[in-house]
């Protein structure tokens, strides 16, 4: 009979043991259907009205508000979500990586209303505002890829919410056009005002190294009114010869009807261009008459005169080359700020930089020797701090400075 309540208690405690288990595995398994059931949620139920066996997304219900538009119904037969993804994608940009951005902490949609809540332009308006983008590419140069630039899109969008952004397409039939208009009223203005035209033609290259030739013309009216319109700038192939040259400017001329005209024809003084001017005459207008541009003449005039002082010009430059360099420049910036040796009334509160000349302009050439002369006392106050300096590489620099710098009478 003692052995009687040992069994029961191990029975007992194998019973409890078992209890303990069976609860064990009923808690496990309701956490793991719970994990399961939160990660398997589609995140589109976050964004989408569920009505029987429909779907209705909430934002686009929020866009469409004080609108006759209709929120498309989407079928959820079978629970399938992948026209739900798909919408969210496409129109909205959500996905399930990033969905958790656009749910504020009731798990409601906080997504803004987009334009699509405004009316659509007049065409009128439509038509208004597409010029104006036009015009604003034409004169700012822009191309055409910033329709497709986000924020201009927004800028536009912003301004006008009911707007509709052109394709590349539409801005280019726009442009022709306004250039086949702009050419018809160019071309009545020359036929009824212009007695004498006098012409200026020039070859430049563009940085992607395409070679253009332009034609401008000049004229007075009989109101002596003085007009001025480009004809053309039209890409010109190489080889640019005299002849080459001629007949471009010919057909230009044709085309703009000017054959009878124009009797003055201002170029460089290239020899292709004086060549071209020539078997214009001679071929085709008998009255055009050359005129070597001023400018040109003048720069070649300096440049001559520049060649009885090759020595000194490359003193400047050296001198321009040196304060060019990031260190140099920096140490010219502080001389002109430091108080004694800036003893002029009027500090230079925006230190001056030496200018570098272009070689095609003459008076870049004056305006740079001009700041030297300008600058010329700081830049000895570089050269003599330098030369006080312990260590050897700036007593170089100084001494190299110090051959550099203008003599008293280089000054002069």
């Amino acid at each position: 009979m003692s052995s009687s309540p040992s069994t029961f208690s191990d029975s007992e405690t194998i019973d409890d043991t078992n209890s303990t288990i069976s609860d064990g595995d009923t808690i496990a398994q309701n956490q793991r259907q719970t994990v399961s059931t939160r990660k398997n949620r589609s995140h589109t139920l976050f964004f989408f009205r569920i009505a029987g066996e429909f779907a209705y997304c909430k934002i686009c219900e929020l866009n469409y508000v004080n609108t006759n538009k209709q929120v498309y119904s989407y079928s959820r037969k079978g629970g399938n979500t992948t026209n739900l993804i798909n919408h969210l994608r496409d129109k909205h940009g959500i996905t399930k990586d990033n969905y958790l951005e656009y749910l504020d902490e009731s798990e409601e949609p906080c997504v803004e209303p987009t334009n699509l809540n405004s009316s659509p332009c007049s065409s009128k308006r439509q038509e208004l505002i597409t010029r104006k983008v036009t015009t604003f590419i034409v004169k700012n140069v822009q191309p055409l890829y910033i329709l497709q630039n986000q924020a201009f899109q927004d800028l536009l969008l912003t301004c006008e919410p009911g707007y509709k952004i052109p394709c590349d397409n539409s801005i280019k039939n726009v442009l022709y056009s306004a250039y086949t208009w702009s050419k018809e009223q160019l071309q009545s203005l020359l036929r009824n005002t212009a007695v004498a035209v006098h012409l200026t033609t020039d070859l430049w290259t563009s940085k992607s190294r395409h070679s253009y030739i332009c034609v401008t013309a000049t004229w007075l009216t009989s109101d002596f009114e003085f007009q001025e319109a480009l004809l053309s700038c039209n890409h010109l192939s190489y080889p640019h010869t005299g002849e080459v040259i001629c007949d471009e400017l010919f057909q230009i001329l044709e085309n703009w009807d000017l054959t009878t005209t124009a009797f003055t024809i201002a170029t460089d003084n290239g020899m292709n261009m004086v060549k071209a001017v020539r078997l214009l005459r001679e071929n085709y207008l008998e009255q055009i008459q050359h005129q070597s541009c001023v400018a040109h003449t003048l720069q070649l005039s300096v440049m001559e005169g520049l060649k009885q002082c090759k020595a000194f010009h490359r003193h400047i430059k050296s001198l321009q080359t040196f304060f060019r360099l990031p260190k140099q420049a920096e140490r010219l910036h502080a001389a002109q700020q430091n108080p004694q040796t800036n003893s002029s009334e009027n500090e230079y509160v925006n230190p001056l930089e030496v200018l570098t000349d272009v070689k095609t302009r003459w008076n870049s050439t004056y305006l740079a020797w001009k700041r030297v002369l300008e600058l010329h006392n700081f830049m000895r106050s570089v050269s003599t701090d330098l030369l006080s300096k312990s260590d050897r590489a700036s007593q170089k620099e100084g001494e190299k400075l110090e051959r550099l710098c203008l003599t008293p009478d280089e000054k002069i």
